[in-house]
């Protein structure tokens, strides 16, 4: 037996449910005819509020599925089955529900919808109505729904999503989605009622509301975690899609709504959200360093230096007596990693700041995606190894262009039912060559932190041992 309010008024309408927005385009079009009325320009901003949700969703589901600059930060590594994409078809279903929320809002409060365009004290008020009542009563009502009776015939449904995608935020029932309804307008209303209301205030609310639902939901993570390091308090105030992920994988924890500072407080927060987010492969670096010919080469140089594999990379090269010019606007930074070589290799790293100075470096390593115009400061001949999503445009048709660092799988593997993308067969890139490898040697580890660059021709050793074979990845473009 279906719960009460668990499916929609208008499921069985399929797309003539669209309809139902004809009262709105009806009242809009009307007040053409007539003087304009304030019904008629509220019904304007709904319709038009609509369209601008529809279309974050869409965009953030086309960002979301394009592996070429996704599929190295996904979370949840399988794609999406036919079967989510047909359950999850009539996901705009909330933003109609929403819509005749707001009309229902003008006539039970209609002296306060003729409201300025902008109002600054309405932007302050709102963030603090959110943060003191939507997040807590999100919380409260989520944490409510996973209980035994309300998550068998209301929230399952959400959790039926194998696979999350932004989409997935507004798959849920009716009854779930007459909540969040409540928890978006009541700051709205809020505002209005002590006279801070603005049209620029709802724009702003709502559609970073629908920002930051599709970013919990994307499977990929964007946010940096250098933001977290730089600015600690900032993890408990924004969540990630790698936290949002472990709330669909590990169901007992993470229920905020944006702010993981709520789960901290009702003690549901997961220990390893910050872990996940902050994990790289050490097997990556293995790759990139093992693509540099062993001979003729004793000068790099290093874009994204003092990211987390530049900084192995660095090290690693300044201890075979290799001179690595390392670009970095930060003096602080680039002293912190010169502090980590041992005495006698530090003269080998070198803190240059413009790309002038690789004018004489045919060896580029690129873990920072750069222009076709910062291309021209290499020399001809120039070899470019990179590190970085997207790739760089091969832009020199007188340098060669490395692809993203990858390996062969042995001819004996069997059983793949898939690919990577833009890859051969039976290639697969360096992170996820790295995972089978720490599988393999049964290693118990965390490879979490600073690469431990002792460990790095260990990790490369134990591939080859496997039958794991570098790709070639000179590539002279035409």
């Amino acid at each position: 037996m279906e719960g009460l309010l668990s499916t929609w008024p208008w499921e069985k309408l399929g797309c003539f449910k669209y309809l139902l927005y004809g009262p709105f385009v009806a009242k809009v079009m009307y007040s053409r005819f007539q003087e304009d009325s304030i019904m008629a320009t509220w019904c304007l901003h709904v319709l038009i509020l609509c369209s601008l949700r529809g279309l974050i969703y869409q965009l953030w589901s086309s960002f979301s599925n394009m592996l070429f600059l996704t599929r190295n930060r996904r979370i949840i590594k399988q794609g999406v089955g036919f079967k989510q994409i047909d359950e999850e078809w009539d996901w705009d279903n909330f933003i109609l529900l929403q819509a005749i929320m707001a009309s229902l809002a003008y006539y039970t409060f209609p002296n306060t919808i003729n409201i300025p365009i902008w109002n600054l004290n309405g932007f302050i008020m709102i963030i603090i109505l959110h943060i003191v009542i939507s997040e807590p009563l999100y919380y409260y009502f989520h944490k409510l729904f996973h209980g035994s009776y309300l998550f068998r015939n209301y929230h399952s449904l959400h959790h039926s999503s194998a696979v999350p995608q932004p989409f997935t935020a507004g798959h849920a029932t009716f009854l779930e989605q007459i909540i969040l309804g409540g928890v978006i307008g009541i700051p709205i209303l809020g505002c209005y009622v002590m006279g801070y209301g603005s049209i620029a205030m709802i724009y702003s609310y709502v559609l970073v509301f629908d920002f930051l639902r599709c970013l919990g939901h994307c499977n990929f993570e964007i946010i940096p975690h250098q933001l977290f390091l730089a600015f600690p308090f900032m993890k408990y105030l924004i969540y990630t899609p790698t936290y949002h992920s472990l709330h669909h994988t590990e169901m007992g924890t993470n229920y905020c709504l944006f702010m993981p500072l709520f789960d901290v407080i009702g003690n549901t927060l997961n220990p390893k959200s910050w872990e996940m987010h902050t994990k790289a492969s050490i097997q990556s670096a293995a790759v990139i360093l093992n693509q540099i010919p062993k001979h003729d080469v004793n000068e790099v140089f290093l874009t994204g230096a003092t990211s987390k594999l530049g900084r192995a990379i660095a090290l690693y090269l300044c201890t075979k007596q290799v001179r690595v010019l390392m670009l970095t606007s930060s003096t602080e930074r680039f002293q912190k990693i010169l502090k980590e070589a041992p005495y006698e290799y530090q003269k080998y790293l070198v803190h240059v700041t413009k790309y002038q100075a690789a004018r004489n470096c045919k060896t580029w390593i690129v873990g920072k995606w750069i222009t076709p115009r910062e291309q021209k400061f290499a020399p001809v001949g120039a070899h470019f190894h990179q590190f970085v999503v997207p790739p760089v445009l091969p832009y020199r048709s007188d340098c060669t262009y490395g692809d993203l660092a990858a390996m062969r799988l042995p001819p004996h593997v069997k059983g793949l039912g898939s690919c990577e993308y833009t890859m051969e067969r039976g290639v697969v890139h360096a992170c996820h060559a790295g995972g089978v490898v720490h599988s393999l040697e049964g290693w118990t580890h965390h490879e979490v932190g600073a690469i431990d660059v002792q460990r790095i021709d260990l990790v490369w050793e134990a591939a080859l041992k496997h039958g794991l074979m570098p790709v070639s990845s000179f590539k002279k473009t035409d």
